[in-house]
């Protein structure tokens, strides 16, 4: 008999895939917790400046003192100031009195009078003290013969004052010492030259006060700039020591009794503003220097004088 027929196999079940279980993740760590933001850093303390260093002192220059300059002929009336002092009043001399003192004289014996303020011991350094430059006349070897070559005069009289009768100044030292030699030598000049013993008014002349105290004088910082001598009764010829004064702003000698020239020398008064010479006896010819005076505004030379035309 035919082979009964397989039965058909049952299909198998179909095996249950195993689930896959995936085991759960774990947990993430909780978040950090947040950074404490950090404290703002206390800013820093300003530098304190520095203390600007103190300059170092410089050392003083110590100038060594200066020669004794070489006796010169300057002109009367430099720039420089010249001291000016209150100093005693001594005596006017007149030409009795010049001519009665013994030409033995020294300067030593002169000078024995004079007030203790020109004593050697004063300091000579102060430039606004003339009492500062006085020296005995032992302190001031060849004083007469440096004094005769500074002011280069020949008016004898003049020259006797200044080197023995005047306050004992000592040249060549100090230029505002010098000037006031020369000073007062061309004041004494024209004192002696236009007979000043018969002057209306000759108050202080030939003193021992500072020359810019005397009659007729004016100064600034001690240089003559101005001479007025107007109705004086000054005679004589007109003196040329006039011109030495170079810092002269003014000269009125109006209404004398001059004689002579004009001198050719006072075209040394570039200076001049004021020139007044009317109502003397002066002859000649007008001279042509005064056209060259810059500052000259006014000029009064032909009234009641005898120049030529």
């Amino acid at each position: 008999a035919p082979a009964a027929p397989k039965s058909p196999k049952a299909p198998a079940a179909p095996a249950a895939k195993a689930a896959k279980i995936k085991a759960p993740k774990a947990p993430k760590a909780a978040p950090a917790a947040p950074k404490s933001p950090k404290a703002p850093a206390a800013p820093a303390a300003p530098k304190s400046p520095k203390a600007p260093a103190a300059p170092a002192a410089k050392a003083a220059k110590i100038k060594a003192p200066k020669a004794p300059k070489a006796p010169k002929t300057t002109a009367l009336g430099t720039t420089q100031g010249v001291p000016q002092a209150g100093l005693a009043v001594a005596p006017k001399l007149t030409t009795d009195m010049i001519r009665s003192v013994p030409t033995s004289t020294t300067s030593s014996s002169a000078n024995a009078n004079l007030p203790t303020q020109y004593s050697s011991g004063s300091n000579p350094k102060s430039p606004n003290n003339a009492s500062n430059t006085q020296r005995s006349s032992g302190d001031c070897p060849e004083r007469e013969t440096l004094i005769e070559a500074l002011v280069g005069g020949d008016n004898s009289k003049a020259l006797y004052f200044v080197t023995h009768m005047d306050i004992s100044l000592c040249p060549g030292i100090y230029d505002a010492v010098d000037n006031q030699i020369i000073q007062r030598y061309g004041l004494a000049a024209i004192y002696y030259e236009t007979d000043g013993p018969s002057w209306t008014d000759s108050a202080k002349w030939l003193s021992r006060e500072s020359e810019c105290t005397w009659k007729g004088i004016s100064c600034v910082g001690g240089v003559i700039t101005e001479l007025n001598l107007s109705s004086h009764s000054l005679s004589g010829k007109l003196p040329q020591e006039v011109s030495e004064f170079s810092s002269l702003l003014k000269v009125d000698l109006f209404s004398n009794a001059l004689t002579g020239y004009i001198p050719a020398s006072f075209e040394k008064l570039h200076n001049l503003v004021h020139l007044d010479l009317g109502t003397n006896e002066l002859t000649g010819t007008i001279p042509d220097i005064f056209m060259s005076m810059p500052h000259l505004g006014m000029l009064k030379i032909l009234s009641f004088n005898l120049f030529l035309h």
